[in-house]
């Protein structure tokens, strides 16, 4: 059995999209994206529709990464598979430091029989890292600036209870 941080516990609610059977694709965002245009072009990209039931961006520190070994779990392209969904949850033996991304990766390993396809990265950038367009940065941190302010009001005014960060 995979041991985890208890503080982790949720993140794998993102793999039931694989088990949203009656739509034949979808697309998975992180709650920290920050969305400046329509996304619909995601439908007609570069292996919007992959074989293996999983697309999604290669890490990496900027520019195309498309030869990476490994995903980020934050944004992907899924077709939703009951045995996809069956083969996740037998999956075993990952490491559990990022769980349910290193999950995902373990099981569409891009030298297994279930290779992630590819996604182009210029749908996705990381506003704190030093190659990202000044402006976006800015806005980025304007719009979480606004966030956290938003929820500390509330955590002080006393209208949430205060998260506890280890279960």
């Amino acid at each position: 059995m995979v041991q985890t941080n208890p503080r982790w516990k949720d993140v794998y609610t993102k793999l039931w999209i694989f088990n949203l059977t009656s739509y034949d694709r979808l697309v998975y965002y992180d709650a920290d994206h920050l969305v400046l245009r329509s996304v619909d072009s995601i439908w007609e990209a570069e292996n919007s529709w992959p074989e293996s039931g999983l697309a999604a961006l290669g890490s990496g520190d900027g520019g195309h990464v498309e030869d990476s070994d490994y995903f980020l779990a934050g944004f992907f392209i899924a077709i939703p598979k009951k045995e996809i969904m069956e083969g996740l949850l037998a999956e075993k033996d990952y490491d559990p430091v990022f769980p349910e991304q290193n999950l995902m990766n373990k099981y569409s390993s891009r030298d297994g029989p279930r290779p992630w396809a590819p996604l182009d990265p210029i749908i996705h950038e990381k506003c704190w890292q030093g190659w990202v367009e000044r402006r976006l940065a800015e806005l980025f941190y304007e719009r979480l600036g606004r966030m956290e302010r938003y929820w500390l009001a509330k955590e002080l005014n006393g209208t949430i209870p205060t998260p506890d960060p280890y279960g």
